[in-house]
């Protein structure tokens, strides 16, 4: 059924299985290029987001730390994630949200309330996304320089990594579309392991970053162990997520801090 609100606006109430559901859209109707926040194209547009978030938590602090060689895989990645997050951004406009229990499809009030909630956070994200690609030498000579300069395009790729913050948001909307209680346990589960792994991971990079940043003349763990330039990038970050993973267990190894910051750490 449906009913006109004093505010020009169309009140339309369906009830399934016992349970009403209302959306709010202009008086004209739904615009074909208005999503439903409930859609399966948007559903399938959040795991996305959510296999790109996960990608830069394993890249992002390797690149800071390790520093490996750009690869073709790597371009494309960046080039991939940089289109989809501007996609993002322009699909958010009209991406309808829910209210009170009322899904609202009106592109102006969309638009408010994005402007008024994540589009700074997502317009200063994309800004990092381009100074650390365009920050690289081998692009921009020039921006490089200034990039070196500045430190911009390390601080720009570790912005990136603020995107975590939109995380728990896609797997709610994500696990909203699933009824099944046991694929929720499977999922609480599977984020334990997920949260549990990915702080051990940055915890290895950054261990690996706090010991070659210290000062040339001054010990520390990476000359001890003998470690050098030619090992191996497998090897190297395989050591140092076996450190991180026995800081959280009663297991030891040979690895141990050789200066005061590695100690601090």
């Amino acid at each position: 059924d449906g009913s006109r609100a004093s505010c020009g606006e169309i009140l339309v109430t369906s009830a399934k299985t016992g349970d009403f559901k209302t959306t709010v859209f202009e008086n004209e109707g739904l615009p074909r290029f208005m999503l439903r926040a409930s859609s399966s194209k948007r559903l399938t547009w959040d795991v996305c987001g959510m296999m790109f978030i996960g990608y830069d938590l394993l890249t992002i602090p390797v690149q800071l730390a390790f520093a490996p060689e750009t690869t073709l895989f790597f371009e494309l990645m960046s080039w991939a994630a940089l289109v989809f997050w501007i996609c993002d951004l322009l699909l958010t406009f009209v991406t309808g949200y829910y209210s009170d229990g009322a899904e609202v499809l009106i592109p102006s009030k969309i638009a408010y309330r994005y402007l008024r909630t994540w589009f700074l956070f997502d317009v200063l994200v994309i800004s990092s996304d381009f100074l650390s690609y365009f920050g690289d030498e081998g692009r921009a000579p020039a921006m490089a320089r200034l990039g070196k300069s500045l430190r911009i395009v390390r601080v720009a790729r570790s912005l990136r990594l603020l995107r975590l913050m939109k995380l728990q948001k896609l797997i709610e909307k994500v696990m909203d579309h699933i009824d099944s209680e046991h694929f929720h346990i499977v999922i609480g589960m599977a984020k334990g392991v997920f949260i549990v792994l990915g702080l051990n991971h940055i915890i290895a990079c950054m261990w690996y970053g706090v010991s070659i940043s210290t000062s040339e003349g001054v010990s520390n763990w990476i000359s001890y162990a003998n470690f050098e330039t030619e090992d191996s990038f497998a090897y190297r970050y395989l050591t140092c997520l076996h450190w991180s993973l026995t800081q959280f267990t009663p297991a030891s190894m040979e690895v141990i801090p050789r200066n005061i910051h590695e100690r601090l750490f």
